[in-house]
């Protein structure tokens, strides 16, 4: 960190709910720090993260608002993820000299052990755990972490022994932070890049900007794994210092790639050729999981894990919770969450995963991205539609209605005012074959905390239909 921590002032800005910020009090507070939280957030709001620190005795709370003083007059402040880069308190703490540092950052300076690190719009959480399930599976010892819920990167650096690899997913917001530290990943994999996060970003080019320092500090003797499909991912490879791993959905050339081809996915290293696994094997739904599991493979293979535990792995894994998430069968209805669906690109993936009639809870809150896609597949695909209220759901109606066909005239949709009445809405109208699915193309502020508690709430009101 550059200096000693013991008796230094630390502001934490954003305590949050995701568990980064009760993080953060605990590490520095254990580093001999005196600890100042402050968020615009009220305490009633944060009762569950302040029982978290209960017993670190000493520590400031300043809820419902920021004060001057607690980023003029401090020696550190911790930027939380949510926290925009040109809030107006960080400008103060910069024109009074304050070091204005992240998790994420704090993080990769202090850590020794080899890191993947996993980013990309879609798929980036299955991607993380699959690899970790890939090294445990191999009997490699690791760490999972990051933005995979619950699973702060700081809590990390308490439990890594020698020997251990850390395996952890990075949002574009904590990547940003790792920026100033010219850190990149060990073995980095990039999954895709869409637009998204437009309410933080100026623009798309700002945001893939952001991603690419899990590769711009690479070095010749690191790995950067890349979809070779994505165009500005093509790119990247071309300016990357490390050694470069792709994977296609199409046959590829070359020394290091995974592909499909046949029906089955290949792994190719130099001349040689082995097959991973049969498509029909996999137990999660989505072709978007096939870009996971090649992701994964690669990066098991960058760091010397054997085929036969890759395999091993692959074949049992069956996806994580709240995407594409088989709840269960009622009255011959499946009902799926998939709420980190929070882009219209998921929403439209997740659509083209079920042949049989859909029923979607969709909308939510706006991240300024462009329904327009999403509103097709909706008007082609889905048999019913119920809208959650929020100004995302708002702009997606206008798509909607902006790509009605002449010969439809009217496209038919639902509003219900909260996830129980939408699931209601949806199991009174879905027959045997058909599938519930929540997949909603936004973001869940508003309603809810995260998108964790809306796929919570979606899952008990299933439970209690």
């Amino acid at each position: 960190m550059g200096f000693d921590l013991k008796n230094k002032k630390v502001t934490i800005m954003g305590l949050g709910l995701q568990g980064s910020g009760v993080s953060a009090a605990k590490f520095f507070y254990k580093q001999g720090a005196k600890i100042i939280i402050t968020d615009i957030k009220p305490g009633e709001r944060l009762k569950s993260s302040m029982e978290k620190l209960e017993k670190f005795k000493g520590i400031k709370y300043v809820l419902g608002q920021h004060r001057p003083e607690d980023f003029t007059k401090v020696n550190l402040v911790i930027k939380g993820p949510g926290v925009p880069g040109n809030s107006k308190y960080l400008e103060m703490a910069r024109r009074n000299e304050v070091l204005i540092d992240t998790e994420a950052g704090v993080f990769f300076e202090m850590v020794k052990s080899p890191v993947v690190g996993v980013t990309g719009t879609r798929g980036k959480s299955t991607t993380t755990q699959l690899v970790y399930e890939i090294f445990k599976t191999a009997g490699q010892k690791a760490l999972l972490g990051g933005n995979i819920s619950n699973k702060p990167l700081l809590d990390i650096l308490e439990q890594v022994k020698k020997n251990y690899w850390i395996v952890v997913e990075l949002s574009s917001f904590q990547l940003e932070g790792i920026e100033q530290h010219k850190k990149s990943p060990k073995i980095a994999v990039v999954t895709n890049l869409m637009k998204d996060h437009l309410n933080r970003y100026d623009n798309t080019e700002d945001y893939h900007k952001a991603k690419e320092t899990i590769v711009r500090y690479q070095t010749s003797d690191d790995y950067a794994v890349l979809n070779y499909d994505d165009e500005k991912l093509r790119e990247w490879a071309s300016r990357v210092k490390s050694k470069v791993w792709f994977f296609s959905m199409n046959r590829l050339g070359g020394s290091r790639v995974v592909f499909v081809s046949e029906g089955r996915i290949w792994i190719k290293v130099k001349e040689e050729q082995e097959e991973l696994i049969e498509l029909n094997k996999i137990k999660i739904i989505g072709k978007h999981r096939i870009y996971n599991i090649m992701a994964a493979a690669a990066a098991a293979l960058a760091a010397g894990i054997k085929l036969t535990d890759i395999k091993k792995a692959v074949e049992s894994f069956k996806g994580l919770e709240h995407r594409l998430e088989v709840i269960e069968e009622k009255d011959g209805v499946i009902y799926v969450n998939d709420t980190t669906a929070t882009t219209p690109e998921a929403a439209v993936n997740a659509l083209d995963s079920f042949k049989s009639s859909v029923f979607l809870i969709a909308g939510g809150s706006d991240k300024g991205l462009d329904f327009n896609d999403m509103a097709k597949k909706i008007i082609e695909k889905v048999k019913g539609l119920i809208l959650l209220p929020g100004k995302g759901t708002d702009r997606l109606v206008k798509f909607l209605r902006k790509n009605i066909p002449e010969e439809i005239g009217e496209y038919e949709f639902k509003t219900a005012d909260n996830m129980e009445q939408a699931v209601r809405m949806a199991a009174s109208e879905a027959g045997p074959g058909e599938v519930v699915l929540l997949s909603p193309g936004c973001a869940s502020f508003g309603m809810f905390e995260n998108e964790f508690e809306r796929g919570e709430a979606f899952k008990q009101a299933v439970e209690e239909l």
